[in-house]
């Protein structure tokens, strides 16, 4: 009896000893620093609108004058990242889609690309899209259009559009 015992006993202590540090050493791959309704806002993200930020910053400041501007903007970055999932939640919910937009976007570029450039023409868009990603994540270039374009919508329709229709004749020629 003892022995039956003991031998499970030792097996699973063993399995014990050799399979939990395995899953105690799990790496996390992305954490998850913000919930805003049914989506996410990863760390990564946030550390790439930071890094962004700093080249954008650094193409008119250095040293000491750069990194107070980052550290002052940085601040409002989490909440710029939660206001675009909003809007875009918003969108979605409006029943409004962005791919036409994205496809109208890079067709725009490569028709300026072309006028710029005339020696060396792009002649489609999956040329455009090559080009692009040898600079960035194409996925992330379409998505930022995207997000772009939808928040540009939903504030006409649901902010700008509401303030305009509360604008009387007699509001308008005061202002003016």
């Amino acid at each position: 009896m003892y022995g039956k015992f003991l031998k499970g006993f030792l097996i699973a202590l063993s399995l014990s000893i050799f399979i939990a540090p395995s899953l105690y050493s799990q790496k996390v791959l992305e954490e998850i620093i913000a919930r805003v309704n049914a989506d996410i806002i990863l760390k990564s993200e946030y550390e790439a609108e930071q890094k962004s930020l700093r080249e954008e910053l650094a193409q008119n400041l250095q040293g000491q004058q750069l990194e107070q501007a980052v550290q002052q903007r940085s601040k409002d970055i989490l909440r710029d990242l939660i206001d675009n999932s909003l809007l875009v939640q918003q969108a979605k919910e409006m029943g409004l889609n962005a791919d036409l937009e994205v496809v109208k976007q890079e067709e725009r570029m490569r028709q300026q690309h072309n006028q710029q450039n005339p020696n060396s023409q792009i002649t489609s868009i999956d040329d455009l899209e090559k080009a692009i990603s040898q600079q960035m994540n194409l996925d992330e270039f379409k998505q930022r259009i995207r997000t772009q374009y939808l928040r540009t919508q939903v504030l006409q329709r649901e902010v700008y559009g509401r303030v305009q229709q509360n604008l009387t004749t007699e509001d308008l020629r005061n202002y003016y």
